[in-house]
């Protein structure tokens, strides 16, 4: 009769299983054994972890650790908001650059056509057209200054056209750049790690186009335009 945890061979045709039974539980002790050294060897790493972590060097270490990493999060939150703050007061500054370039178009007009002061309202409805495509805004520039100053000569309209249209080169310079400071601001927002530290809201800018005909300095007023991209 056999009893719990024996095993027997017999005749020479099982040697061979009981050989190899040997060698299986021979590897089993062996993996069991490892396995509990390399459990006491973990322990041991971690008590002499935690002692050396509670003296004082340790918590010193630790507490240098901890205020590198703060200063870094804040730094880094730091450069974000400081790059958002930057982009809107560059957008801001480059919105107001392009209205002065009103006022500068209406001079050159008065200076060289002499139309009244009267008609600088006129002035003010037609120039979105006048300064966002050459084709309409010279046709629109023409005829204003023809019901404006009926007697001025044709030699003076080409002079003023020349003029005009090195403004309106300008002014499409200039608001390329603002659609640029708003591509910058929408990557800052929206892209990471930046969109983690920055929490402001979409930047709205003023442009004018060659499709635009409707008087947006004064609708922008109370309602400004969104970029559209």
């Amino acid at each position: 009769m056999l009893s719990v945890g024996q095993t027997y061979f017999v005749g020479e045709k099982d040697l061979s299983l009981k050989i190899k039974f040997i060698r299986e539980e021979a590897k089993r002790r062996k993996i069991i054994m490892a396995r509990r050294t390399f459990d006491s060897a973990s322990k041991k790493l971690q008590r002499q972890f935690y002692n050396k972590l509670y003296t004082p060097t340790g918590l010193i270490v630790a507490g240098v650790v901890l205020v590198a990493l703060i200063i870094t999060y804040l730094s880094v939150s730091w450069g974000y908001t400081n790059e958002d703050v930057d982009l809107r007061n560059a957008a801001t500054a480059q919105q107001t650059e392009l209205k002065n370039f009103f006022d500068t178009t209406w001079k050159i007009i008065q200076q060289k056509t002499q139309v009244s002061n009267a008609y600088r309202d006129d002035f003010k409805e037609i120039y979105p057209k006048i300064i966002g495509g050459r084709y309409n805004g010279d046709a629109t520039l023409l005829k204003f200054v023809k019901e404006a100053n009926p007697e001025l000569n044709p030699a003076v309209y080409r002079d003023l056209s020349t003029a005009v249209e090195a403004q309106r080169l300008a002014f499409a310079r200039e608001q390329k750049k603002l659609i640029s400071i708003k591509q910058q601001h929408d990557n800052l927002r929206n892209k990471k790690p930046s969109k983690w530290f920055v929490k402001s809201d979409e930047l709205k800018i003023q442009i004018i186009t060659s499709n635009k005909t409707e008087d947006v300095f004064e609708s922008g007023k109370d309602n400004d335009m969104d970029l559209g991209l």
